[in-house]
């Protein structure tokens, strides 16, 4: 609930920056679409369509699950509070929805600017080596986008300007997904945090069911699978983030690579230009972080189930405490007291 209630605080907030930042994918759009890119709308309305089928039936299968546990008990006040409280979960779900349906667009735009470096490339390869007149000073132009003033290379002059245009728009990409890495960073943060701690609770709850004799079989083998189910749909949602979150890295990174293996086609002093270009990435590379906490993808899987194994192991040492032996040995030291005692008396 507070990790809800937060959420949309900070989403209210920031609604201004996602407005600006969304007007500035559109922009973006409008350029590569002058450039022949295929717009990615249709694709994106269908996963969104597909996103919120899956999200209805995650909801309709938690709750059949709540229902289920409390069914015997025929309190159904209690099965209509249990299924509000759960819902606050499934409504923060959507803003987790929302943050990987923008960076997976994101990674389209880098993908299809990728291939059409390669293709640009493998043309420049063939031809003559690029000489600096030819090619447009990055350091006097803007880095905002303006199709007017930037769209008018004719014949052989699109072979010297398309790879100042990949920068620019890579660079302009790499902000898109920053500004959005910013706007979500303080929900998301919130949001693992709020995994760690449900992952623990129901792991410890999961123990304290299985090791309790008194239960009914019937009725714990329905809390075994709601323990399940629960940590399964957290578990979806923390591999669902990071993943989307370690491609589109990914995939940012593949146009250094790319325009690496031609800098030998271009002349020195462009060379040098690409050059701080590749650098800037190297320093600046793009990263998803939780205000510098710690940085999603792959790694933070690895240190996130990390921390639940270590959290087991402490669990298990906790209840394997001698408390037997202990007994054992206050009770013979009781009886050898008692027996001198009387042996005295005697």
């Amino acid at each position: 609930m507070t990790t809800t209630i937060t959420s949309m605080f900070f989403c209210l907030f920031n609604s201004k920056n996602l407005a600006k930042c969304l007007k500035r994918m559109s922009t973006l759009d409008d350029t590569l679409k002058e450039l022949g890119f295929q717009t990615e709308y249709k694709n994106i309305r269908k996963l969104m369509i597909f996103i919120i089928i899956g999200w209805l039936i995650t909801v309709c299968l938690l709750n059949f699950f709540e229902i289920l546990l409390h069914l015997k008990e025929n309190d159904l006040l209690k099965i209509i509070s249990t299924c509000l409280i759960n819902q606050p979960v499934h409504n923060n779900t959507i803003l987790d929805l929302i943050f990987i349906i923008l960076l997976l667009y994101e990674r389209t735009r880098f993908c299809k600017l990728n291939e059409y470096i390669t293709k640009r490339c493998e043309t420049r390869h063939r031809s003559t080596k690029i000489m600096p007149e030819d090619f447009t000073s990055t350091t006097n132009h803007s880095n905002a986008i303006n199709t007017n003033e930037v769209l008018r290379p004719n014949g052989n002059d699109m072979k010297c300007y398309d790879i100042w245009m990949a920068m620019h728009l890579h660079l302009e990409l790499s902000k898109i997904c920053n500004n959005l890495n910013t706007i979500f960073g303080a929900p998301m943060l919130l949001e693992m945090i709020s995994f760690f701690i449900g992952e623990i609770g129901l792991i410890s709850e999961l123990y304290i069911t299985l090791t309790n004799s008194n239960t009914w079989e019937s009725f714990k083998i329905k809390k075994v699978l709601d323990i399940l189910v629960w940590s399964m749909f957290y578990t979806i949602k923390l591999l669902s983030i990071n993943y989307t979150c370690e491609i589109v890295k990914a995939e940012a990174n593949k146009t250094q690579v790319f325009i690496q293996k031609v800098m030998d086609s271009f002349h020195v002093t462009i060379r040098e230009e690409v050059f701080q270009f590749i650098s800037e990435m190297t320093y600046k590379r793009l990263k998803f972080s939780a205000f510098g906490f710690y940085e999603y993808g792959y790694k933070f899987i690895q240190q996130f189930f990390g921390g639940i194994t270590t959290f087991l192991i402490i669990l298990l040492q906790m209840e394997t405490s001698p408390e037997i032996s202990y007994d054992i040995t206050t009770s013979s030291t009781l009886t050898t007291i008692e027996s001198n005692v009387y042996n005295k008396s005697r």
